[in-house]
């Protein structure tokens, strides 16, 4: 990154060391010139034919290749349509990629009609405007116009009174957009342009055109003309941060939020993004350091941030998501039940297997309260399975008739059913008194087991 920066840099001075060079070489080339004589214009070409050819290159002064240009104001007698060639240029639709070909034929111009500077500086006055009652027709082509008032003036097309009318303009586009900043597109190539300021301390070639008292003026009205777009910055960040609050809500409460409300939200996200990009590079050309903006969160975005703070701060050791550390080794760690369990517990350990249509299922039994050996239930052997339904609504019937059964029970112990094949060994040491309730679901279950 600072590479990067170092590069931007780098190429901001060379480009303003071309450009400062440029302007020293057109102000001495004007200051050496030496205006048309009479004679030197009877030489020249002054057929009507050339003439009104040139002014036709003019209007279109973008779309015609520049040395053209040149090579027709060496040839071709204009001293009598100055006036119109400064109202043709003023009134042109010029690109702003196309200034400098401008300038370059402006002061080529100057350095053959002395007239020429002062008729296009008047033009200029009509175009621009000064007072606070005048209204901007065309912002795109006032872009232009200030940045080509401003270019003429640094290579000497325009003298003091060039300057003066530069102030007039800046002025007005600063002193009467306060609220708004619908100016900014216009101001930000001007600063760029004059270097009112130097950037990160950065000493930049100067030229002594614009005097300081001069540049100070502009620096003073640019700095408050930045002062009120840092404000209208935030507010339109807290409005954003207002919006982006209500929507999370509706989507913590609701499940989502309004359609509108999005769209309102990206308008004015938009709007604020521009806003911002141009206080940057206001500041930037300033040499002031930009305030720092804090925007809300979006969901997403703190869910991110929350992830990658927490992973951090785990992976550090700051924080732990365990309280203390047997918690720790309780969820971490794989315990052996049977180092908990007391020894006695596992005096006798069998296993019972059941064969559900030949899947068997082994379910270890521990402790001396119940004891079996293993039990085999085929579902293939239907005499068993009958005798076992059969035996089911019987023992419920004597339930229900006898309440001593659970005297009869006790007293019994052990073998409830046996078959030929398939027995049942010593299902419970005893039954303890419980009482015939509990009896009665062990003896259901027991019996479920076998259906």
């Amino acid at each position: 990154m600072g590479d990067v920066m170092e590069e931007r840099l780098r190429t901001y001075i060379k480009e303003v060391e071309n450009r400062t060079k440029c302007q020293l070489d057109d102000r001495k080339k004007l200051k050496d010139a030496i205006p048309l004589s009479e004679e030197q214009l009877r030489k020249m070409d002054s057929a009507l034919k050339r003439t009104t050819a040139f002014m036709k290159k003019l209007k279109n002064i973008g779309c015609i290749q520049l040395a053209s240009i040149l090579q027709d104001v060496d040839k071709v007698n204009l001293s009598k349509f100055v006036e119109e060639m400064t109202t043709t240029i003023a009134e042109a639709k010029i690109k702003y990629s196309e200034v400098q070909s401008v300038v370059t034929v402006c002061v080529h111009l100057s350095c053959y009609y002395s007239e020429f500077s002062s008729l296009l500086l008047v033009e200029f006055r009509k175009l621009l405007p000064s007072k606070r009652s005048d209204k901007i027709q065309n912002p795109s082509k006032l872009r232009v116009d200030i940045r080509l008032l401003a270019e003429l003036c640094l290579h000497g097309v325009f003298g003091k009174e060039g300057v003066q009318l530069l102030g007039s303009a800046v002025s007005f586009l600063t002193l009467t957009d306060r609220t708004e900043h619908i100016n900014i597109p216009i101001l930000l190539p001007f600063c760029k342009v004059m270097n009112v300021a130097s950037t990160a301390n950065i000493k930049l070639p100067e030229t002594s055109v614009i005097s300081v008292d001069y540049k100070k003026t502009f620096a003073q009205l640019l700095l408050d003309y930045r002062v009120s777009l840092v404000e209208h910055i935030k507010q339109d960040l807290f409005e954003m941060n207002q919006l982006l609050l209500s929507i999370k809500r509706q989507t913590r409460t609701r499940g989502d939020a309004s359609a509108e409300d999005r769209s309102h939200l990206e308008e004015i996200r938009a709007r604020y993004e521009k806003i911002l990009t141009s206080g940057i590079q206001l500041s930037e050309y300033l040499g002031v350091e930009m305030e720092t903006m804090k925007e809300e969160q979006s969901e997403d975005e703190e869910e991110e941030v929350s992830a990658l703070a927490l992973s951090r701060a785990l992976h550090e050791g700051t924080i732990t998501v365990w309280p203390d550390e047997d918690t720790r080794q309780f969820y971490e760690t794989r315990m052996e039940l049977r180092q908990l369990v007391p020894a006695i517990l596992f005096q006798s350990v069998d296993t019972v297997t059941f064969l559900f249509h030949g899947m068997s299922v082994d379910a270890p039994v521990w402790g001396h309260h119940i004891y079996t050996t293993r039990l085999d239930i085929d579902t293939r052997t239907y005499f068993s399975a009958a005798t076992i339904i059969i035996a089911i609504p019987s023992a419920i019937k004597i339930f229900n008739c006898v309440g001593g059964l659970s005297n009869i029970l006790r007293a019994a112990r052990l073998d409830v059913m046996s078959y030929d094949t398939h027995y049942i060994v010593a299902f419970s040491l005893y039954f303890k008194v419980y009482g015939c309730l509990r009896y009665s679901l062990c003896f259901l279950f027991m019996i479920a087991l076998y259906v």
